[in-house]
């Protein structure tokens, strides 16, 4: 499980579901929570949160996609590549964190250590915690 810690900028909720922006350092990521008043109360702007998110739910690009839906693109470093015959796992730096993703293994033969991508995870993948 990745695991980031960011800061609630903003909040929209509209029925049953909440739109979380949240900035980790100078990068904003965004969150679709379900029922954020039933599950927590107090996320209110302001509040500091950890982001988790699964190996699996993180796409990596070779260039930014155009026209997608996908709100999370960022753009980090390859540090590791670990590869395998099925899946392979593709350790990234973004700041100061790395973070892990699977991927087809592929895609793992096309990039090299040092290569600059971007991360894509899709708003509704990512989990937030006190």
């Amino acid at each position: 499980m990745n695991t980031l810690k960011g800061k609630i900028t903003k909040l929209t909720t509209i029925d049953q579901f909440s739109k979380v922006s949240l900035a980790v350092g100078n990068q904003i990521f965004k969150a679709i929570v379900i029922k954020v008043n039933a599950i927590n109360p107090n996320l209110v702007v302001g509040q500091m949160v950890n982001i988790l998110f699964k190996e699996t739910d993180v796409t990596l690009s070779l260039k930014t996609p155009e026209k997608i839906s996908i709100d999370n693109q960022i753009l980090v470093k390859v540090k590791e590549i670990k590869a395998g015959k099925l899946l392979s796992r593709v350790t990234v730096a973004f700041q100061n964190t790395n973070i892990n993703a699977v991927v087809p293994a592929e895609f793992a033969t096309e990039i090299q250590i040092g290569m600059s991508l971007i991360m894509l995870i899709r708003s509704n993948e990512l989990m937030l915690m006190e």
